[in-house]
């Protein structure tokens, strides 16, 4: 069995006590069901307690009942099974007196042998920042059983919507998703590169709205080749963290600050006029952080199902096209809906706003390449009424010679599903900057 390590120091001494996060992965493709041994150490010249409690897979941890005690002597250590707490994956919290450190070993019994690694404790350091983007490198997949499972924390205290992206080793995003996970809770994705065509040295890319730890464990038939890896921290992060601070500017010569302006209303649709291109003079291969949009709609008649409103887009064939998002509203049931332009598996951001027949509205999108998201504001009178955020996915905002534009409504019916807004609908005052 692999050693226990205690978990580092805390800085400065003596600290307020913290909730600790020990995430339990899912094991089921090892045929066992996982026991994990907790390593308690404690320095000081008192004896302390710490308790843990368990919170399964999928299940809110804001509440999590009361936690199992044990006390760890004066100056020593003392090991705590919490097997017993487990009723598969999960996140066990612990909490206690700051005094103590803790570590924790996952074993998972198999044929051939156990299957011993460490599990990372995570505290509030550990986390990615809500917004951020974390990578887990080094995802497989064989015919001998190899697999990956990507895990995902949420270490934040409300639901959380995250985006998660898969590339292959020669850069090709083979697929994606949106995801909610319950506060202060794990989901667990077996098996995530099933489908994909992806073998080996794939890539995870993650972004929530609450801060979040991804990671994964990598299984093989020999058990003793069980891996966790843990989410590869970036060149700009100064070697610690997972993306938790801001990403760095696309490379590339940044280009030309853009700044367009259509005063009063701009494109009001008609019977055979149900769409209007605004050319965006990007600086041709320039490079470009965020692009900010903003106009005034005043909602007309429902359309059956999605009625497109605004895409970002950069000009091309089928192929090189690249969709940075489509905006739409789903008016009939209160729903808004935004393409981020992957198209396997074609990820989105979902959410609900009472859409009302006869009201202007004031609406803001921000896309944002350098933090990696993008946000929808949408207001009334003034006042800010809704707010949608969530992950990117395109980040090469640039002209590379077949244009950029606003392309608002639609010629016709798409996919039986998005159509262009009847008249009624009046788009006016539109300001866009790019930088």
């Amino acid at each position: 069995m692999a050693a226990l390590i205690a978990a580092a120091a805390t800085a400065g001494g003596a600290a307020a006590a913290q909730v600790l996060y020990v995430p339990v992965p899912a094991t089921s493709q090892l045929g066992s069901a996982p026991q994990v041994r907790l390593s308690l150490a404690n320095p000081s010249a008192a004896a302390r307690r710490c308790g843990a409690v368990f919170v399964p897979a999928g299940l809110d941890g804001t509440a999590p009942g009361r936690p199992q005690q044990t006390t760890v002597p004066a100056g020593g250590s003392a090991f705590f099974d919490a097997t017993p707490l487990l009723s598969g994956a999960g996140l066990l919290q612990l909490s206690g007196a700051p005094q103590v450190f803790a570590s924790a070993e996952l074993t998972v019994p198999a044929s051939g042998g156990a299957a011993d690694l460490m599990l990372p404790v995570l505290s509030s350091a550990d986390a990615t920042a809500a917004g951020n983007v974390a990578v887990v490198q080094g995802l497989r997949r064989g015919d001998d059983g190899t697999l990956s499972n990507l895990e995902l924390v949420n270490l934040g205290k409300s639901l959380a919507q995250c985006s998660i992206g898969l590339v292959a080793s020669n850069g090709a995003r083979v697929g994606s998703a949106t995801v909610t996970v319950p506060p202060l809770s794990l989901r667990s994705f077996a098996d995530v590169l099933k489908g994909t065509g992806a073998s080996a040295d794939a890539v995870a890319q993650v972004s929530c709205d609450q801060s979040f730890y991804p990671y994964a464990i990598l299984a093989t038939p020999d058990p003793a080749r069980l891996r966790l890896i843990a989410p590869s921290p970036s060149l700009g992060s100064g070697g610690s963290g997972s993306g938790s601070g801001g990403q760095p500017p696309p490379p590339g010569t940044p280009g030309q600050p853009v700044s367009i302006t259509r005063g009063g209303v701009f494109f009001a649709p008609s019977a055979g006029s149900s769409a209007l291109d605004v050319p965006v003079p990007l600086t041709p291969n320039g490079t470009y952080g965020v692009a900010t949009i903003e106009f005034d709609m005043l909602v007309g008649p429902f359309t059956p199902h999605y009625t497109a409103i605004l895409a970002l887009v950069r000009t091309g064939t089928r192929v090189t096209r690249t969709l940075y998002f489509g905006f739409d509203i789903r008016g009939n049931v209160g729903k808004t809906f935004i393409d981020l332009g992957v198209p396997v598996l074609e990820p989105a951001i979902k959410a609900g706003f009472p859409w009302t027949v006869g009201v202007q509205y004031h609406l803001k999108l921000t896309y944002d390449v350098v933090q990696k998201q993008i946000t929808l504001q949408v207001f009334g009178g003034g006042t800010l009424l809704d707010q949608v955020q969530g992950a990117n996915f395109n980040w090469d905002l640039s002209d590379n010679g077949q244009g950029v534009k606003l392309a608002f409504g639609l010629p016709g019916i798409a996919d039986a599903a998005y159509f262009p807004p009847p008249p009624g609908w009046i788009f006016s005052n539109l300001s866009a900057t790019f930088r």
